[in-house]
């Protein structure tokens, strides 16, 4: 970020006010000298994404009249996948709406979950069709999507998982297996149900002091990291029932975020969001292989809204979002200092309520669109915002932007992988003289 915004004026003139105040104090600090050559002499970090740019989709490409309900406080509210998106509607009620809805929507088909709350929903990473719910009554409720999207509303699940009698708060489905979610409940506890079998399969030590805020799996879905407000960052094995580390994290008293981030076949870090002991907002970028230590923090701004962290694993890029914010940042991971290199930021004047990012399958490579995200406003407008590589020449497929990526299809049942089974994600090319 440009902290110093009138130093293209200021650092002509730096060797001239050098020699002024020497010529006056002799004993003019050898520290300032070196700071004003290094400005002078600093270039700007070489990549391809330097000049990469977000821009909204027009009004008559976007949803509104929507109604955005309330799920629990550290939650985003808006979840998709490469087909629909989700939103909360009441306290009771999810809508379920096709990526393709455009124009005023006030009547929408409800997901209606009577005398119970919605805490949490989330979609299948391996099925567009299938999406779960998190309910107060300590279940878990599944759907199955219609391909076209749900016609009215429905009252009964396709099936309901009883994962124990506490409120069950948010979930996280397996990036590779098909069926297996994880679900934290009121009690500070982490279950794994297997849907195939309608049951719970396995549980996390009760290692947590306080009511977990995340859980993201890693891309081979062999490790989760739980962030907590207890204020420790947590790795866990859950088929070997064990803690892999656990490490002192955020020290704000609001809850953490944290994903994983890196790059296709390289290094998976664990990004964490979160507030210092002050308002300021920060992120800390830890090696899973060597967790005694931060890799780097980085001090965003100061603000009282929840920070989300968005990973494009095909790419190294980061993204974090603020709930209430009207900005995305971005940054690339890299191996050189400070590792999260500053890219830019989209600004918008509208805030977000909540915000995803899509699949890269839903990506427009013709026109070196990188990423697609979603955001949804508080006065229920759902926008598109596509992120951009400018190029000289996009005639054709520019394959150092796209690799290929996961097609988000299970590349293993849930009893291979309750098993102990390992089999990585398939890939598929996005140049569409491929498809």
């Amino acid at each position: 970020e440009n902290t110093f915004p009138l130093r293209p004026f200021f650092l002509p003139i730096v060797p001239l006010l050098v020699c002024l105040f020497r010529s006056y104090s002799p004993n003019f600090p050898d520290y300032f000298i070196r700071k004003s050559q290094k400005m002078l002499s600093k270039k700007p970090r070489e990549s391809k994404f330097r000049h990469l740019f977000g821009t909204p989709f027009q009004a008559v490409e976007c949803v509104t009249g929507l109604k955005v309900g309330a799920i629990q406080m550290d939650a985003n509210p808006l979840k998709a996948n490469g087909s629909f998106f989700a939103l909360p509607w009441g306290t009771g009620t999810v809508a379920v709406l096709p990526l393709s809805s455009k124009g005023n929507l006030a009547e929408v088909p409800l997901l209606v979950h009577d005398e119970k709350t919605v805490n949490d929903f989330a979609f299948s990473s391996t099925d567009d069709r299938l999406i779960a719910t998190a309910c107060s009554d300590g279940t878990v409720d599944f759907y199955r999507i219609p391909s076209e999207g749900f016609a009215s509303d429905v009252t009964n699940p396709d099936q309901r998982v009883q994962v124990n009698d506490k409120r069950i708060m948010s979930l996280s489905f397996h990036p590779l297996a098909s069926d297996v979610v994880a679900a934290v409940d009121a009690s500070k506890g982490v279950s794994l149900v297997d849907l195939n079998s309608s049951s719970v399969k396995l549980s996390l030590p009760e290692s947590h002091k306080a009511a977990p805020t995340c859980l993201s799996w890693n891309a081979q879905g062999d490790l989760l990291a739980s962030s907590c407000k207890d204020k420790v960052l947590r790795l866990f094995d859950p088929r070997a029932n064990s803690v892999v580390a656990s490490v002192e994290d955020h020290q704000g008293a609001k809850g953490a975020q944290n994903t994983f981030v890196g790059r296709a076949n390289d290094t998976e870090y664990v990004l964490s969001v979160g507030f210092g002991k002050g308002s300021d907002r920060q992120m800390n970028l830890w090696d899973p292989r060597n967790m005694a230590q931060k890799v780097v923090s980085v001090n965003l701004d100061s603000g009282s809204s929840t920070l989300f962290p968005f990973a494009d694993r095909d790419l190294g890029l980061v993204y974090i979002a603020g709930k209430g914010d009207g900005n995305i940042r971005y940054y690339e991971l890299g191996s050189d200092e400070p590792y999260l290199h500053y890219l830019n930021e989209y600004k918008s004047k509208d805030p977000q309520s909540g915000v995803v990012l899509l699949p890269k399958s839903n990506v427009d490579a013709s026109k070196c669109e990188v990423a697609r995200f979603l955001k949804v406003t508080p006065q229920g407008a759902v926008v598109p915002i596509r992120f951009e590589v400018p190029r000289r020449e996009n005639t054709f497929f520019q394959d150092d932007l796209f690799p290929d990526t996961f097609d988000r299809r299970a590349s293993m049942s849930s009893d291979e992988w309750f098993g102990g089974g390992n089999k990585p994600g398939n890939k598929v090319s996005l140049n569409p003289e491929n498809k």
